[in-house]
Parts: structure tokens; sequence; C-alpha cells
């Protein structure tokens, strides 16, 4: 009943509401002081001896509140650019594999299974290397020289399928390339990525962390007066801890500089069909496979059993040196052949064959798995999407709410309740930060989706629907 009383008389006196407040910052400053030693952010040094000097403590919340409204309610902050995709280059073909193909082509062009063979070599004597009654056969020195064509070990024999091959075995080393490069360009964007948005969360972070500054300190001359109980001070104390925290971790990176910019929210609908079929048909692992397929066709094609033949057209022209009659010379003509009895073409065609059904299972394998993540990124980036709308929503409901309270205090009669406000202000800022969050863990799984996409920019799939 007395309270009641005492209620009403100070709602109907303000000045001796602000009388009575002031006493009590007053008597309660010796426990205050003792209280500011276990905290890391000491009490304004304004909270002292005089009215006057508590007056301003008081006054350093209504700085704080003018500071929250321009940054919430000042249409002046630049509104923040979307960078709603990640910008993709496609990579260039890599001189130095073309060089080595176009060298290995013209080696393998060069092999035209001509070769030319000779002896030269001397008989001992009469009775032992030749028969001294035969004036023909006589001859003590002989010169031979052979020209054969190998045929089948030219480059005329499969020319197209080597080099096919040799090509083929190129396009597999781009794509090594290829694939580095990729790797290089989505490891620059999440980092650029992460910046843009560390210089938002940052500077958030820094009104909030500047705002629970204040409220522990008034929380914790209120506790020391034993006007609340630990758990409010307690629970600040936790907040700043882990802003602390987040700020530290966001400022190791010293590349990043704070840059408060008005939200600018952007909602994704992703053609799934049309990206899934496409990655299908590109994604660079897959076309790995699909060209050690076909390396795999060139090499069963060019193993064959007349491969493995040896028929080599000749011409061989000797000369003879006789004692006892005159030299000669002679020219010969024919084919000589071998050929291989053994099965071992079709042993190797068979390994071959085996091997195309490893890749076929490969190629599979890799296409579920490929598909299934592209899947839980697009799962995962609806639920972002949604988050942020949420939080987009929510925060457009405190701005509306804050406004409408502001406009109360502004028209009130008395003394309210300052802690509060800056709470309801936190709340904000608490939104604000959970959307820039959630938008940088957008943004990364877009850019991840974009590594599967590799040969144009996810934005070919990706509609953008401004939040309004």
């Amino acid at each position: 009943m007395y309270f009641c009383i005492l209620t009403n008389y100070l709602n109907r006196n303000p000045l001796m509401t602000r009388i009575l407040l002031i006493t009590s910052l007053l008597v309660g400053l010796n426990l205050s002081i003792a209280a500011q030693e276990t905290r890391r952010t000491p009490l304004p040094s304004t909270l002292r001896n005089t009215p006057q000097e508590a007056s301003s403590f008081l006054s350093g919340f209504d700085k704080r509140f003018a500071l929250m409204d321009s940054l919430i309610f000042n249409d002046s902050i630049p509104q923040a650019v979307v960078i709603p995709h990640a910008h993709f280059v496609k990579s260039e073909r890599v001189q130095e594999v073309d060089d080595v193909v176009q060298a290995q082509a013209e080696a393998y062009i060069s092999k035209t299974g001509l070769e030319i063979s000779g002896q030269i070599y001397g008989r001992p004597g009469e009775g032992i290397g030749y028969d001294p009654d035969d004036p023909l056969a006589a001859y003590f020195g002989k010169a031979q020289a052979e020209l054969q064509w190998h045929i089948f070990q030219s480059s005329l024999y499969k020319r197209a399928n080597r080099l096919q091959e040799l090509k083929l075995r190129g396009d597999i080393d781009q794509l090594a390339f290829e694939k580095e490069s990729i790797a290089r360009t989505i490891t620059n964007q999440k980092i650029a990525s992460r910046r843009k948005h560390d210089a938002v969360l940052s500077g958030l972070l820094r009104y909030h962390y500047e705002n629970i500054n204040l409220l522990t300190d008034a929380q914790a001359y209120l506790l020391a007066n034993g006007k609340i109980s630990s758990d409010d001070l307690l629970k600040l104390l936790s907040d700043k801890a882990e802003i602390d925290r987040q700020l530290t971790t966001i400022l190791s990176d010293t590349a990043v500089t704070e840059q408060i910019t008005a939200p600018n929210v952007v909602y994704f609908d992703t053609d799934s069909a049309a990206l899934i079929t496409h990655i299908a048909q590109s994604h660079l692992d897959l076309r790995r496979l699909d060209l050690e397929m076909e390396l795999n066709d060139c090499r069963r094609d060019a193993t064959d059993y007349v491969g493995t033949l040896s028929v080599s057209p000749f011409a061989r022209y000797s000369f003879y040196l006789r004692n006892h009659a005159k030299s000669s010379q002679n020219v010969d003509v024919g084919v000589s052949f071998k050929i291989p009895l053994s099965s071992e073409t079709t042993k190797q065609r068979k390994a071959l064959e085996a091997e195309r059904r490893v890749i076929a299972r490969r190629q599979e394998d890799a296409r579920q798995q490929i598909l299934h993540e592209v899947q839980l990124i697009l799962l995962e980036l609806r639920g972002y999407n949604q988050n942020i709308y949420g939080e987009y929503e929510r925060m457009k409901e405190l701005k509306s709410y804050i406004n409408m309270r502001t406009n109360s205090y502004e028209n009130r009669v008395g003394e309210y309740n300052r802690l509060s406000r800056l709470q309801e202000y936190n709340a904000y800022l608490a939104a604000w930060e959970r959307l820039v969050s959630f938008e940088y863990q957008r943004d990364s799984k877009l850019i991840d989706l974009q590594s599967y996409v590799m040969d144009q920019p996810v934005s070919n799939f990706v509609k953008f629907i401004p939040l309004k």
C-alpha cells in the first residue's frame, strides 16, 4: 500500500524523482567503486562526488540512444553493395601443355619406319673363307647395305588414333591445371566475401560492445546497492565476453576495415533442375573421367594383332672384292616378316576392357557423389534464405517498435527505464548481426556451388529477388 502511494506521488512529481535517483547514486558510490575492480571496463569517472557528475553518468545513456538512432534511422548510411554470386573467370588453356602435345605429335609423325642397315667383312683365306677353285666364290671382302621399311612401326599405321591419344592425354593434363586455378579462385572469393561481411559485422559488434559496457556499469552499480540480483550482470558479462571473442577473431585479419552499411537483402531463387543437369554434364571431375574413357577406347583400338607383326619390304645392295676374278655387285629386293605366336594382344585388350568397366563405375559413383553434394548445398541455401528472410522481418518489426518507443520516450512524463531501452537497441543489433552472419554463410555456399559449375558463373542459374 505504501509502495503504491509512493509510486503515484513520484509519477506526479518528476523533479522529485530525479532528485531521489541522483541521491541513490551518490549513496552507493563506495560500493560501486569496489565493484569496478572486478570488471574489465571501469565505471565512468563521471560517477564520483557531485549530483552534477551523477547526472552526467545518466546522460551517457542519452548519448548512446542518440548514436543508436543515428545508426538505425539515418538514411545517409550507404547501402550495402550486394555481391550475389561468385565472380568466375574461366581458366586459360595452359600453353605449356599444348607445347608438350605438339612436340609429342611431331615426334610421332617423324616415325617413318625406314631403317638402313649394313655390314663390311673380309674372309680369312683360301681353304677357310672361300673355295679357291671357284673364282666367283673366291672373294676376300664384301660390303653390303640394306634399306628396310617397317610398315606397322611407322606413323602411317593408325596415325589418327595415335595423335588422338596424345591430344587426350594433353586434355587430361590441362584439367589438372584448371582444377588448381579454380581452387585458387574459389579461395580468393571466399576471403573477399568474408572480409566484406566482417567489415559490417565488426562495426555492429563495436556498437553492441559499447552498449553492453554501459549496461554493465549500470548493473554493477545497482547490484552493489542491492537493487538487482547478480543474474542480469552475469548475463551481460557473458555477452560481452562473446562479443569480445568475435571482434578478436575478425580483427586478427588486418585487411578488415570497419564499414557500417545499411542492409540490402537479396533472396536467391535457384533453378535447381537446370543447375544439376549442367553440373552432371560439365563437372571437371566428370569431364576427366570422360576423357579417360575416350583414352581407353583409343588404346583398345590401337591394340590389335596386326600391330605386332613385322612385315618389312627391303632393298639390299652387295659389293664383292676378288683376287682372281673381277669384283661384282648385286641388288636384292624382297620382304622380311616375323609373326609372333602368342595371345598377348588378346590379353591386353581384355585388360583394357576391364579398365573401361572400372572407369564407368567411377563415373557413376562420382556423378552420384557430386549430385548429392550439390543437393545438400541447395538445401542449405534454402535454409539460409529462410533465416535471412526471418531476421530481415524481425529487424523491420524491431525498427518499427523502436521508433514507436522512441516517440513515447520523447513524450514521457517523469523517468523511464534506460536499461530496458538500451536492451531494445541491442536486440536490433543482435538481429542485424545474425543477418550479416547468415548472409556470409549463404554467400559461402554460393561460392561452394560455383566450384561445381566451373565453366560459367553460377548466377546463370540463380534469380536475385531484393527484399523490401
